[in-house]
């Protein structure tokens, strides 16, 4: 069964869910980052790194006008595709994805100002 939200909640609920939704993302991304080179960086499945893609788009729309966030966001999401093509060819099997990747990080770094992220 499922449950719906009181009304007068529904966006208390929904601003929860936007704040996991980034916390999920810059934890999945603090994985990618090598800050130490004795530790190995941590590989993921095609799946997986599709996943990670979609939770990176989806942070960027939440980041709102915090345009580093949603670039770092983008650049990562991208850095999955890019890893994910080793057994899939990204832009074949996940247009739209790639589409949405690509268009937005090139908006945001044109709104940016074209500063590398």
């Amino acid at each position: 069964q499922v449950t719906s939200f009181p009304s007068d909640n529904h966006d208390v609920y929904k601003d929860l869910v936007d704040e996991a939704l980034i916390v999920a993302a810059d934890q999945i991304n603090l994985s990618r980052e090598k800050k130490d080179s004795a530790v190995p960086r941590v590989e993921f499945s095609p799946k997986q790194c599709i996943t990670f893609a979609k939770i990176n788009l989806k942070s960027a729309h939440k980041a709102g006008p915090d345009i580093d966030r949603a670039l770092r966001n983008l650049k990562f999401g991208l850095s999955f595709l890019r890893d994910a093509s080793k057994t899939i060819n990204y832009w074949k099997e996940h247009y739209n994805l790639s589409l949405s990747l690509s268009e937005e990080y090139a908006h945001a770094m044109f709104v940016k100002g074209g500063d590398s992220a």
